[in-house]
C-alpha cells in the first residue's frame, strides 16, 4: 500500500494474463477512511508477447511451432499431433493446447501438418492445464491483433472463438497463444497458419462422433481381455529452438 497527493499513480511490476484488484481510501491527519468502492478486479492492457532474446515480432512458417516460457524467453518441448479438424499441442507440465478448424472455414494438410483458414474464418482455441481466473489472449501476426480473449475456468481449461480478419490478404500468418499454466509460469504459443480462400472440395467434412473440445485421444476399451486401442493422429516429436 502507498499514500500519495497526486490524483493519479502507476502500478508497476505486475504480471501479464491476471486481474488485479485495487482499492483506495483517504489519508489524513485524523487516520485512513474507509476504502472505495473501487473493488474490482483490474485487467491490464492487452499486449502480444515478443521474445527479448531478439525483439522481433513472433513469425512461424505453416507446419511450424514454437513455445516459449515468457518468463524466461526459453523454448519449451512440446508434442504436436496432426488430427482431421486440426493442431494438438501437448506438453510435460500437463500443458494442452488446440487450434481446431469450424466446419467449410478451412483444411487440415496432414503432409505439412499445417492448417489453412479463410478470410472471415472461423476456429477455436482450447486448452488445459492453466491457471484459474487467469486470462488467455490470441493474437494473430504479423500485424498484431487480438482475435479473442477469455478467462480460464475452475478446472484449468479454456475455450475461445476466433474470426480471422476478412481484410487480412492470403499468405502465411501466425497465431500467438498467450496465458499462465497451473504451475505459474506464462507460456507463449507461437503457430504457423496460412490464410487463403477455401475452395468447396478443399473444406474440412465434418467429423463424426468426436467433440472438438476433446484435449485426450480417443480410448475404446475392448470387451476381450484387458486390451486397449488408441486411436491416436500421427505424431512427431517437436523440438524447438530460439535463433540468437
Amino acid at each position: 500500500m502507498s499514500v500519495s497527493t497526486a490524483t493519479t499513480t502507476t502500478v508497476t511490476s505486475l504480471n501479464n494474463n491476471l486481474d488485479y484488484n485495487f482499492r483506495i481510501a483517504a489519508v489524513n491527519a485524523v487516520g485512513t477512511g474507509p476504502s472505495s468502492q473501487l473493488d474490482t478486479d483490474v485487467t491490464l492492457q492487452s499486449i502480444p508477447y515478443v521474445s527479448p532474446l531478439d525483439d522481433d515480432l513472433p513469425f512461424q512458417t505453416p507446419g511450424s511451432a514454437e513455445f516459449i516460457d515468457a518468463d524466461t524467453g526459453i523454448d519449451v518441448e512440446v508434442e504436436e499431433t496432426v488430427g482431421d479438424n486440426g493442431l494438438k499441442f501437448a506438453g510435460l507440465d500437463d500443458f494442452a493446447l488446440q487450434i481446431l478448424l469450424k466446419e467449410g472455414n478451412g483444411r487440415v494438410d496432414s503432409g505439412t501438418k499445417s492448417i489453412t483458414i479463410s478470410p472471415s474464418g472461423t476456429a477455436e482455441a482450447n486448452g488445459l492445464g492453466f491457471l484459474p481466473g487467469s486470462i488467455v489472449e490470441v493474437w494473430i501476426f504479423s500485424d498484431p491483433r487480438l482475435l479473442g480473449t477469455t478467462t480460464v475456468l475452475d478446472d484449468g481449461s479454456f475455450s475461445v472463438s476466433l474470426v480471422i480478419p476478412i481484410d487480412l490478404e492470403v499468405g502465411p500468418y501466425t497465431i500467438q497463444v498467450n496465458g499462465r499454466l497451473a504451475n505459474g509460469r506464462e507460456r507463449s504459443s507461437n503457430i504457423g497458419i496460412t490464410v487463403s480462400e477455401i475452395t468447396v472440395s478443399e473444406q474440412r467434412l465434418p467429423s463424426t462422433g468426436t467433440s472438438s473440445h476433446a484435449l485426450s485421444f480417443t480410448i475404446i476399451g475392448l470387451a476381450l481381455g484387458a486390451n486397449l486401442v488408441l486411436l491416436a493422429s500421427r505424431r512427431r516429436p517437436l523440438r524447438l529452438h530460439c535463433d540468437h
